[in-house]
């Protein structure tokens, strides 16, 4: 779900403020075999994940002039799962999880946009991004499950 509201407030500046929000559930099940042969699969294992994920953002642009624009955003980011996962790994060890982790982030947006002429606009912008960490339901070694970190750049 995501809620937006954008304004061209004046000749000067135009902006849009939003929230989003996102929950995701899954239940997964997998059948495991030390070979590639179905008479060898022995284990059936169960994993599930809630995830939410909410977050602020906004964006200006301030024209400076009638073709330059200064661009200006942000966003705050929270994003929360929890993890369950009961298998026996390759190796004959047997995992029984529950795991729960957040993670932070805000980042944001600077940029010029010129407009060459009518349907014609040259940008430039730098910007940092950033994904949630998470679990790895698919992992064959413990240490491998998680959770791991977010990815920022």
């Amino acid at each position: 779900l995501e809620l937006r509201f954008a304004d061209e407030h004046s000749d000067l500046f135009d902006y849009v403020v939003g929230a989003y929000l996102f929950r995701e559930e899954y239940q997964q099940f997998n059948l495991q075999s030390p070979t590639t042969s179905f008479a060898n699969v022995r284990t059936l294992s169960r994993n599930g994940q809630v995830s939410e994920s909410i977050a602020l953002f906004g964006q200006t642009d301030i024209n400076i002039r009638e073709n330059l624009a200064f661009v200006l955003g942000g966003r705050l980011t929270r994003d929360d799962k929890d993890f369950e996962l009961n298998t026996t790994l390759q190796n004959g060890t047997p995992i029984r999880l529950q795991s729960s982790e957040s993670w932070d982030q805000a980042t944001w947006k600077v940029g010029l946009n010129y407009f060459v002429r009518d349907g014609m606009m040259t940008y430039v912008s730098v910007a940092t991004g950033y994904k949630g960490g998470g679990y790895n339901s698919r992992a064959t070694v413990a240490q491998n499950i998680g959770p791991y970190d977010p990815e920022e750049v």
